[in-house]
């Protein structure tokens, strides 16, 4: 595609608020040239699920102000849309739904309630015996009962540093925050998450206790990732943990889910736990050195040959 060579109007990043800019500008008679560096929409704006809250956050003042302006502007812009491109975009406006999974997050709630409905929003707290009405996907037990329930049915289990923070206070009404330490060398690093631990409804847990706790729920394999600080994973009375490699990141989109579905896929070949890990990890640097989620990803062939040629890739084992 040819560039012009000059415009009235030069837009850097082609997302939603780029691309909307630029339709605005190009109304007025202007001439505008939108740049990226990758696909259309590719990063942030890949990843907003659509949704466009304005009063489920913390913000008070211009930034509301500024959020709710931009909402009630919304419906037109998805009417001209419609008239120019034929395109329904399915835009409805029906709230949303922000779970509460401790007692400081429910009069967290409460206050942000209050506080909501003096500016004019509507807000309401639901209780807790009443969101299966809303959304029937939501869980009906107070602060994740019926998730630490289906541990048992679950073979791998993977998940991030915020979302193990959110277990945290559920994890500690159920097992305490003690649990095995990991014995580190003298002079070793202790990865980064290792050090900070977990944090989530003024309760904390180590690592390990974590791991530990999740896997005496029934799961088989538990993995924890920390984005640049690498990956976790415990099963068979161990826990393997595996840095990432350094590679130029052009998106972090995909990464989590390639890191995942890799390591299930080896376990399910049978292949040893910390070569399923070395693989994830591999298959998730693969991923992020583009803007897309799948460009990256590698096929079983030549990730089992850079599995052979990463004899750098180091992982470390303690057994508990």
């Amino acid at each position: 595609m040819s560039v012009p060579r000059s415009a009235d109007v030069l837009v850097i990043g082609a997302g939603v608020i780029g691309c909307a800019i630029a339709r605005d500008l190009e109304a007025t008679g202007r001439s505008v040239v939108v740049v990226d560096r990758g696909a259309i929409g590719g990063e942030a704006s890949s990843a907003a699920a659509g949704v466009l809250a304005v009063a489920s956050g913390d913000d008070d003042g211009a930034r509301l102000a500024l959020r709710r302006a931009g909402s009630a502007l919304v419906p037109a812009l998805v009417a001209a849309l419609q008239d120019e491109t034929g395109i329904d975009v399915g835009f409805r406006c029906c709230g949303i739904l922000a779970l509460a999974w401790t007692d400081d997050e429910v009069a967290a709630q409460a206050a942000r309630v209050a506080r909501r409905r003096t500016q004019g929003l509507a807000a309401e707290a639901i209780a807790g015996e009443h969101l299966c009405e809303l959304e029937p996907a939501a869980s009906p037990s107070a602060r994740g009962g019926a998730f630490l329930e289906s541990l048992g049915q679950i073979d791998v289990l993977a998940v991030n540093r915020p979302e193990a923070d959110a277990l945290v206070p559920a994890l500690v009404a159920k097992f305490g925050e003690s649990g095995p330490a990991l014995t580190l060398d003298a002079g070793e690093q202790p990865p980064p998450l290792l050090a900070r631990g977990l944090f989530g409804g003024g309760y904390e847990m180590s690592v390990p206790a974590f791991l530990c706790a999740l896997r005496r729920l029934g799961t088989r394999y538990v993995m924890l990732t920390d984005g640049r600080g690498g990956a976790f994973v415990c099963a068979d009375g161990s826990v393997i943990y595996c840095p990432v490699i350094e590679t130029t990141v052009a998106g972090t989109a995909g990464a989590g889910d390639a890191i995942a579905s890799t390591f299930a896929a080896f376990v399910a070949l049978g292949r040893p736990i910390d070569v399923a890990l070395k693989a994830a990890t591999l298959n998730a640097a693969s991923v992020v050195a583009y803007i897309d989620t799948q460009s990256g990803l590698l096929r079983r062939d030549a990730l089992e040959g850079r599995l052979a040629a990463s004899s750098e890739l180091r992982v470390r084992k303690w057994n508990l």
